[in-house]
């Protein structure tokens, strides 16, 4: 373990994580490579081991990489080049998986699209990008085809769900010029040239944000921001072993579905369970179905299995690892899911994260149970650095809340063709080092462990400029054991030109008989445990929250669709 030095009071310069790391994981050395040849490299003695199962077919690391070095060759025939932007509009299926690595094979970039956006951000997406090529599935081929001669795309190729399980000979018919995949694979001339980037500069893909708090941006990943998760992820000690079988829920066009979900288990040589369409209504069966060793999921995900009666009483022994990435985790949520897995899942907890699309999922973790604590999401990863600024750019001591910013290779290169986005975010401070501003408030305790306060633009600031923390009221809530669940935004003050009011959003328990009752007592509760200036103004009682298509809550709804869900 690394020597201990004397703390100067800040935590960036202490960087008193590293106290739970090896010299090995601090400095684990990134591979030299792109990211197909790091999964060859992972997985050229195991290729018969599964890679994937989807629906009732299981296809192996052998097929895995002949169906990557297939599509790689008929992208060359189809006239991809070196740095040519290609997007994909599909849900989780192998053939995002094999388009993913073969565009990283051939040093092209990979644009991916959530299927279930507006057109309007669709054309933004592809035109921005000067996309020729477009791959997406057949539900969605009618509106890409009326909405080519807007588009830049030349050629479109359409892809079945089930493709890779049965030909896909009933596609209705395509314009000219367009291909159904059986005839683009067939394209592919064997053995193609290809150069290879030097794999530092080169992007690997575009990852488009939720755009919860703003307008979408593409965030530019490259090689070495997928090496630096992987690598410092290796070193946590989480049952991501060979063999394991992970429960693939996130969509790829989503950082945590592409990363946690895709990358980084099939680099560890795992096997994926993928399922095509995001339904956490679903999970239940699911878990129950393929008994899987690791689940990373989304909130809106893990807030039914908590209160499913089926999952509280299944024999969980077969899960190693919950993990929640996407949100934050409502505590009565988080305490109810360690409930469960300390009577039947070997007294695993489950394990929260902090990160963006911009960082490449993760900078924090809570991998283990001396940092997994209540309402915190762990430690900086062991080759990432993290800080607490305040609007000045000047770090903040440990406890103080301020702007997250952090320093890692898992940043991004930048936002596509937005330069002033980009140089709004990432910026040099007066240490010499260039920081990620995460718009993210929190706090670093002496131990290293960060806590979330939330977002900076949901901070709620009073016509007297006093600042309210919604995180805050919100774990006060809580406690409350009327309570399901809550949120708290800001909304404009009635009785001020400037400045605005906290109000709550609460859904109660379904044991809660008499709702007026219940109302009463909770802003009792609240004028008797939160700070006066605090108390929110008002109270909406909804039967749940909106959520993003993400499964994130919808802030921006409650925010500006006052008392509308």
């Amino acid at each position: 373990m690394p020597t201990e030095k004397k703390l100067t009071g800040y935590p960036s310069i202490d960087k008193p994580w590293l106290k739970y790391y090896t010299e090995e994981a601090i400095k684990a050395k990134l591979p030299e490579c792109n990211i197909y040849e790091y999964l060859w490299e992972n997985n050229k003695k195991h290729l018969e081991d599964i890679a994937i199962t989807y629906f009732y077919k299981n296809i192996s690391y052998r097929e895995l990489f002949e169906n990557i070095d297939k599509i790689a060759d008929s992208f060359i025939s189809s006239g991809v080049k070196k740095g040519d932007v290609v997007t994909i509009c599909i849900p989780n299926t192998p053939e995002t998986i094999y388009i993913f690595f073969a565009l990283a094979k051939i040093s092209a970039v990979c644009n991916l699209l959530d299927p279930r956006a507006s057109e309007n951000v669709m054309l933004e997406h592809i035109n921005i990008a000067d996309s020729k090529l477009l791959i997406t599935i057949a539900e969605c081929y009618p509106m890409f085809k009326a909405m080519k001669a807007k588009m830049t795309v030349e050629t479109i190729i359409v892809v079945n769900v089930t493709e890779t399980l049965e030909a896909f000979d009933d596609i209705q018919s395509v314009n000219k010029n367009d291909k159904i995949w059986s005839d683009f694979i067939l394209s592919g001339k064997t053995n193609s040239f290809f150069e290879t980037e030097k794999y530092e500069n080169c992007p690997v893909c575009i990852l488009h944000t939720g755009g919860t708090t703003g307008i979408p941006k593409g965030a530019v990943l490259c090689h070495k921001n997928f090496h630096s998760l992987v690598v410092q992820w290796k070193e946590l000690g989480l049952f991501y072993e060979r063999g394991a079988s992970l429960l693939s829920l996130m969509p790829p066009f989503v950082s945590f579905g592409l990363t946690a979900n895709t990358y980084v288990p099939l680099i560890c040589g795992m096997r994926l369970i993928l399922i095509p369409t995001y339904e956490p209504e679903k999970v239940v069966d699911l878990i129950e179905k393929f008994k899987p060793n690791c689940v990373p999921a989304s909130p809106a995900h893990w807030e039914i299995m908590c209160n499913s009666e089926k999952f509280r009483n299944m024999n969980l022994n077969f899960l190693k690892v919950a993990f929640i990435g996407g949100d934050t985790l409502n505590i009565k949520i988080e305490n109810g899911l360690n409930e469960i897995f300390a009577k039947s899942a070997n007294g695993i907890k489950i394990i929260k994260g902090y990160g963006m699309t911009e960082t490449t999922t993760a900078i924090t973790m809570t991998f283990a149970d001396r940092i997994n604590i209540e309402t915190s999401v762990g430690i900086a990863l062991p080759q990432t650095n993290i800080g607490i600024f305040d609007d000045n750019n000047n770090e903040l001591p440990y406890n103080a809340v301020g702007e997250i910013c952090t320093l890692s290779s898992n940043i991004m290169m930048g936002y596509y063709k937005k330069d002033v986005e980009t140089n709004n975010m990432i910026k040099r401070h007066q240490d010499g080092k260039v920081w990620l501003h995460t718009g993210d408030m929190g706090c670093i305790n002496e131990d290293g462990i960060l806590f979330i306060k939330g977002r900076l633009k949901r901070i709620i600031i009073r016509y007297d400029g006093i600042k309210i923390y919604p995180v805050d009221i919100e774990s006060k809530l809580l406690e409350c054991k009327m309570i399901h669940t809550c949120a708290v935004v800001g909304h404009a003050d009635p009785y001020h030109v400037q400045g605005r009011i906290p109000v709550a959003y609460i859904v109660l328990n379904d044991n809660v008989q008499d709702k007026n009752k219940a109302a009463e007592f909770i802003e009792k509760f609240c004028n008797k445990n939160i700070f006066d200036y605090a108390v929110p103004q008002k109270y909406y009682y909804v039967e749940e929250l909106p959520y993003t298509a993400n499964g994130k809550i919808d802030f921006v709804k409650l925010e500006t669709e006052e008392g509308k869900v």
